[in-house]
Formats: structure tokens, C-alpha cells, sequence
């Protein structure tokens, strides 16, 4: 299996959650997509192509070969770009080989058989994608994650979902009292391991709540399902809106979308916006008084102040064209680093 992840137009559309780390690593649901097709596909051996400037950073992450040309030779072949689905894969050919092309021209499947390898370019992934243009194209649509928003729209079902595959359910960790469990509890699953204080309430009754190894939940918390908590978790605070699903431990998807293990309240990408704004206001509130208090003392104050409310409202113009522009940024830093590099 050949994980794909390349550098095209539609990766685009999950920046900036995917300028630093392959699509496959994204989650919707209890698992990441590269998992999604992994346990799909049932592969014992799986190699990854991504863009050339974090391939590096992917050897050290990664237990699994990363832009290794020599891993496209020598077998039977199934290429997978990782924007697709794994619920809508379709079953890998038995006969012929075939790919799958978007309208785009990028490739979504390529089920490649070992004779057919001899005849198509195998020194590089961009390479064998083009001369795979030349074997039998198959009609069939499959469908993909487009924007990073599919996977949060998507996420409570999808959690629902993967907690019924899992097929686990019951109380193997600690749940010190008083807590409380409203609706099934046959929809609760807290693994070994994790601690749930006391005066926790955990609701199932829109959904499954699964709360994973070594996770810890602290008092005067509500978790509402569907809602998945990661390993080694330490949320502060959950709550749920009918419209949201919730992930702690790798991804936090919900108002604000956060990475790697975290502690604390799910608001704090806000509170951090938040913050900045206070300073702006303050530094256009206070500039009124410090010229009243200025002019006082010296009459080339107002020059002085004028100067500085030129500079204030510069940076806060220069600010406002970056907020507008920062796809056409990110874009642009992207080729810049991948001509650099090489």
C-alpha cells in the first residue's frame, strides 16, 4: 500500500492544519485517515509519498518507508491518495490493472500488477503517476475529503461509527463518585487505565463517549456524545453543541481545531485572538491620553503623536492585508520552500 499525499492544488484546502504534517495524520473520528484505509485495505506493508520539504521530518515520525523510490518496484502495487475515503473505497481489482483520476487529473487509486511495472517510469512517485496514465482507466467515482470542514461536519458520525467497530463498551478504568452516566451505558467506554473524578457527569444520549487509556477527567466536567478523549488526555473542560462532535488527544475538532496532547479549556486558540485584540484596543485607547498628557508638557507632542497614530494604523492595515491574503501566503511559502530545498 502507497500512502499518497502531494503537493497540488487540493492539498491546499487543508492548510494550515497540513502545512507541517501529511493529510493522512489529519482525524475525523477516532482514528486518523491514513488508519481509516490502512484497516481498510488490511495492508501488512505500507510506504508513504508527501510533499519533499517535511519528507525528513516524516522518517523521524513515521515507523514506515517516506518517498522511497524503492519501494514503487518489484510487487504488486495500490496506490491510495489519502483525500479518499475509506468507508467508499472500492474492492481492490482482481484482474487488470486500473486507476482513478479525479477531474482534476489527480490520482485517487492506482492498482498496479507487477508485470505491468516493468513497462512505467519507477525512479519517482511523479513519474510513475504520470506514465500510469497509460494503463486502463476505470469510470468508477470515488469520494473524497475536499476542505478541512468535511472532517468536522463529519466527525459525530464518524465517531459513532468507530465506536461501533470498536465493539467495546463497559467500565475498565476508575470512576470515583459521586459521577454520573446518563443514557446507555452500554454507549460508555472508559479503558484501563483511565481516571474519571469525582462530580463528572458523561452523557450518551446523543452518542457514544469513549474515553481512551491514561486519560484523566477532572471534576466538574461534562462530556456529551459523541465524543472521543484520547489517550493520555487531560481536558479541563467539554461540553457539546448539536451541530459539533468533539476529539481530545491528537485533534480537537469542535469551535477551534488543536494539535498534539493538550490540557486545558477548548477555548484557548480564542482566548489567545482575544488577547491580541485587547492589546490593539489599548494601544488606540491610550494613545488619546498620552497626547493630552504630552501636549501639556511640550508642544511638539501633537507632530509627535500624529507620527505615531501613522505607524499604528500602517501595522494594523499591514495586518489586515495578511489576515485577507494568508492562503495566497501559505501558497506561496509552500513553492518557495520546495524550489529551496531543491
Amino acid at each position: 500500500l502507497i500512502l499518497l499525499d502531494c503537493l497540488n492544488e487540493e492539498r491546499c484546502h487543508f492548510h494550515p492544519l497540513a502545512f507541517c504534517r501529511p493529510i493522512w495524520e489529519l482525524r475525523c473520528g477516532m482514528s486518523s485517515l491514513g488508519e481509516k484505509l490502512i484497516a481498510k485495505i488490511r495492508a501488512e506493508r505500507v510506504a508513504g509519498f508527501v510533499p519533499d520539504y517535511m519528507a525528513d521530518a516524516c522518517r523521524e515520525r513515521y515507523d514506515l518507508p517516506i518517498n522511497d523510490p524503492a519501494t514503487l518496484r518489484g510487487d504488486d502495487l495500490l496506490l491510495v491518495n489519502t483525500r479518499v475515503k475509506a468507508d467508499d473505497l472500492p474492492p481492490e481489482p482482481s484482474g487488470q490493472s486500473q486507476v482513478v483520476f479525479d477531474d482534476t487529473g489527480d490520482c485517487l487509486l492506482a492498482a498496479i500488477r507487477r508485470e505491468d511495472l516493468v513497462n512505467l517510469d519507477t525512479d519517482s512517485i511523479e513519474g510513475l503517476l504520470e506514465s500510469a496514465k497509460s494503463l486502463p482507466a476505470s469510470r468508477e467515482r470515488i469520494a473524497t475529503w475536499d476542505y478541512t470542514w468535511d472532517l468536522v461536519l463529519a466527525n459525530g458520525e464518524q465517531i459513532t461509527q468507530d465506536f461501533a467497530a470498536a465493539a467495546r463498551s463497559g467500565i475498565e478504568g476508575v470512576v470515583e463518585e459521586p459521577s454520573a452516566i446518563r443514557g446507555h451505558r452500554s454507549d460508555v467506554y472508559i479503558a484501563r487505565g483511565a481516571l474519571v473524578h469525582p462530580m463528572v457527569v458523561i452523557d450518551a444520549e446523543h452518542g457514544p463517549v469513549y474515553i481512551d487509556e491514561d486519560a484523566v477527567i477532572h471534576p466538574f466536567t461534562r462530556i456529551e456524545g459523541p465524543c472521543y478523549i484520547g489517550k493520555k488526555s487531560r481536558p479541563t473542560h467539554i461540553w457539546h453543541s448539536p451541530q459539533t462532535a468533539t476529539i481530545l488527544g491528537h485533534i480537537q475538532v469542535r469551535l477551534t481545531l488543536l494539535i498534539g496532547r493538550i490540557m486545558g479549556s477548548s477555548l484557548g486558540l480564542n482566548n489567545h485572538v482575544y488577547f491580541w485584540i485587547g492589546v490593539f484596543v489599548t494601544l488606540i485607547i491610550s494613545a488619546p491620553i498620552a497626547y493630552g498628557i504630552w501636549s501639556a508638557v511640550e508642544d511638539s507632542a501633537r507632530d509627535m503623536m500624529v507620527f505615531a497614530f501613522a505607524v499604528l494604523l500602517t501595522l494594523l492595515s499591514v495586518l489586515l492585508v495578511v489576515l485577507l491574503l494568508r492562503d495566497r501566503i501559505f501558497r506561496w511559502l509552500t513553492i518557495a520552500t520546495q524550489a529551496k530545498l531543491e
